[in-house]
């Protein structure tokens, strides 16, 4: 079997390194844009996280359509959130009363083995 070409190598290097290029260029200008415009550093990195919660551009904007701007947004996130945590916490509390059942029932059943009940 042939050996892939080092000049291949290279060159698919150099292409993977002009995109990162690219794509780093790119975002150093939206950067620069947005600190112009007033944005602080700190925001923009808000900003990011909130957008890289979303899977595609798309997903986003239809959020956005559905409901109406990303202060509306964010709050109903959040609201779904709280209510998740709520459920989580209800649901955890069951378990640990059901556990407690549990417990029971096998002692119950423990001393009628015991006694030769079966």
């Amino acid at each position: 079997m042939a050996k892939p070409s080092p000049f291949k190598k290279k060159d698919r290097l150099r292409g993977a390194l002009k995109r990162k290029h690219d794509d780093l260029k790119e975002a150093g200008g939206a950067m620069y844009v947005l600190r112009a415009k007033g944005f602080k550093d700190s925001q923009i990195i808000m900003y990011q996280q909130i957008l890289s919660q979303f899977e595609t551009v798309e997903q986003f904007e239809e959020n956005l359509r559905q409901y109406g701007d990303v202060t509306k947004l964010l709050n109903t996130g959040k609201q779904e959130a709280e209510s998740y945590e709520l459920k989580l916490t209800k649901a955890l509390s069951e378990v640990e009363t059901l556990k407690k059942k549990r417990a029971k029932i096998e002692g119950v059943i423990n001393a009628l083995s015991i006694a030769g009940v079966k």
